[in-house]
């Protein structure tokens, strides 16, 4: 490996380089607190001690084809001292530090029709950063088109050090900014780190805890596949990068999150690795073998080169990757992997929002038939909502789940009998987990109240009985989208939320020892009802609201008061069987239908392992 290193100051940095930041870096991301920090680190040393050097760390640099030296770390250092500069151009305007400036950030040429040329000093080449110096540099605001979450902090950047200098100057004296100028150009210094490939900068690159945002996996594993890059690949996988991060700011995924399923779902990850030194990349001992932490993804890649061939095949897992990113989002939004709506997968979306590692599951099962792939979505709808609702501790399960994905990796792979090998499956993993909870989760369902749920989980838990009555009633096999309940309706108390004081003291006397507000937020006084219905009703008591119930298109709510009846030994009628109605509404009134309700419940929430 060939290096140069260069101690230089801004001023040589600037006056006599030209740095190239490539479309594949980080976009600009310091916030005010890093721009605030460089302020005053850099001010501090010069009012302590001016005669005095400030080291601001390395940037590592490669020489590109074309001549500019293109930045592998530093950008966002060079960026910002770019912007001080620009800043203090702008304070020292008809000055001649000024017009230094203005030769330390553009070189001057003529071409061949006589024309003088501007060339700037540092290019941004990732996308919307089109001229966007030159802009700051030319005091121009931030145009529409260009702005975005890094556009915004570049101009937010400027800001900062643009006042940064005017209140020196409000404490300082006007003399005293070519000063701090003179600081800042002279004895701020750099270390350059010029390497003669891409690859080689990039390995020094995963070394390094300069100044700035510190490396995450997602910086190192880019890293990693670059560097593997032959000049051939380098401009589709650079494409792929892009895809992948616009991806994941896309949909708000976490990418460290996403890249542990993905390593979890993909990969065997009770592999040990090649390097038995290194510490375990694998959470083996609390949370069990094949749990990958966010804080070893990089080292499990690394470590396991010969499975993933990312050295060998950097392009092809830099494919694999934005595969299983593009499912991963389409799951995450209750599609299935070519885009279409699974209704499974949408009502653990509404369900359990804060829940993500059934993905982990759905990521391994990707390339089921469509029709296996909702089979599986339709049990694992039912595991996860055992867990949510009981709030099962996840640490239990997420070990579980990277060793069950290697399974299903290979049912996946062989589409003989899948559906077989599927139920086999969900009996041996998913039906001991529910049956070791069922009892708690009837007992929980029979006296649950409102409190004890989000108002989405509520929601969730009504629209999927109302749900299960229309499908019996019609004999229906394939489920529609909760959508039809929970966007028309709202959650109905039979016995009013907000009681006049007459039906509180009526109720609490008729049911001696009962408070109302125990008993109005009960699962067995909640139904949905259609808000168009439910506006007209107001606090009006029961016998009046059955009278709104029965114009409601939902069975489930409709059947409080009574049954519709249409012939015998029909899907109607055995639906009746499981329901109940009522003449009128008090406390055993509301325990009788939470016991129906948690009769439906453990109906709904079923495993299909036949």
């Amino acid at each position: 490996m060939e290096l140069d290193e260069r101690k230089l100051s801004v001023d040589k940095a600037f006056g006599d380089y030209k740095y190239l930041v490539p479309s594949f870096q980080r976009e600009y991301v310091w916030e005010d607190e890093e721009v605030q920090e460089l302020i005053d680190d850099i001010q501090d040393q010069y009012l302590e001690n001016p005669d005095s050097e400030y080291f601001l760390g390395s940037i590592i640099v490669h020489r590109s084809k074309d001549g500019p030296l293109e930045v592998v770390d530093g950008q966002q250092r060079l960026t910002s001292l770019f912007m001080w500069l620009c800043a203090f151009r702008h304070q020292l305007l008809g000055t001649g530090p000024a017009d230094l400036i203005d030769k330390r950030l553009f070189s001057y040429g003529m071409n061949p029709d006589g024309l003088t040329t501007r060339s700037c000093c540092l290019e941004l080449q990732y996308d919307t950063s089109n001229c966007l110096l030159q802009r700051i540099y030319e005091g121009k605001e931030l145009e529409e088109a260009q702005a975005t979450g890094s556009t915004k902090r570049l101009y937010g950047a400027y800001g900062k050090f643009a006042a940064s200098i005017r209140q020196f100057q409000k404490h300082r004296r006007a003399e005293s900014v070519p000063k701090l100028l003179s600081f800042l150009l002279n004895k701020v210094i750099l270390i350059q780190i010029e390497t003669s490939s891409l690859g080689d900068a990039l390995k020094i690159f995963e070394t390094t805890n300069d100044r700035g945002v510190r490396l995450n996996p997602m910086d190192l594993l880019k890293n990693l596949i670059f560097r593997s890059l032959s000049d051939q690949e380098f401009d589709s996988v650079k494409g792929d990068w892009k895809k992948l991060v616009d991806l994941l700011d896309k949909h708000k995924v976490r990418g460290l999150r996403f890249l542990r399923y993905f390593l979890m779902a993909q990969y065997d990850t009770t592999h040990k690795g090649r390097d038995s030194v290194r510490e375990s990349p694998v959470h083996s001992s609390t949370q069990g073998e094949g749990v990958i932490r966010e804080e070893h993804i990089y080292d499990w890649i690394h470590d396991n080169e010969p499975v993933c061939h990312i050295a060998t095949h950097p392009g092809v897992f830099m494919a694999t990757v934005l595969e299983c990113a593009n499912a991963y989002c389409q799951f995450a939004r209750g599609m299935d992997v070519d885009g279409e709506f699974d209704p499974y997968l949408d009502n653990i979306r509404r369900g359990a929002r804060s829940f993500s590692f059934h993905l982990l599951l759905m990521l391994a099962a990707r390339r089921l038939k469509r029709g296996e792939f909702q089979w599986l979505a339709k049990q694992t709808e039912v595991l996860v909502f055992y867990f949510v609702f009981l709030k099962s501790p996840t640490r239990e399960l997420e070990p579980k789940l990277a060793a069950w994905a290697k399974e299903l990796r290979a049912i996946a792979a062989d589409q003989h009998d899948q559906r077989q090998r599927l139920v086999d499956f969900v009996q041996k993993y998913y039906l001991p987990e529910v049956n070791a909870r069922r009892e708690d989760f009837l007992r929980k369902m029979g006296r649950v109240s409102q409190a004890e749920m989000q108002q989405y989980q509520l929601k969730y838990v009504l629209a999927k009985m109302a749900q299960y009555a229309e499908q019996a009633k019609s004999g229906a096999k394939v489920a529609d989208t909760l959508n039809n309940y929970t966007s028309k309706s709202d959650v109905e108390h039979i016995l009013p939320e907000n009681p006049t004081a007459e039906q509180r003291d009526q109720f609490e006397k008729e049911n001696a020892g009962m408070k109302y507000a125990d008993w109005a937020g009960r699962l067995g006084n909640l139904t949905l009802l259609e808000k168009t219905i439910n506006k007209s009703i107001g606090r009006v008591g029961f016998a009046d609201k059955v009278k709104a119930y029965d114009r409601s298109d939902m069975y489930l709510t409709k059947s409080i008061s009574s049954f519709v009846v249409f012939g015998k030994h029909t899907a109607l009628e055995r639906l009746n069987e499981l329901l109940r109605n009522f003449s009128e509404w008090n406390a055993q009134a509301i325990d009788d239908r939470q016991e129906t309700l948690t009769h439906l419940a453990e109906k709904i929430w079923s495993l299909d392992t036949k």
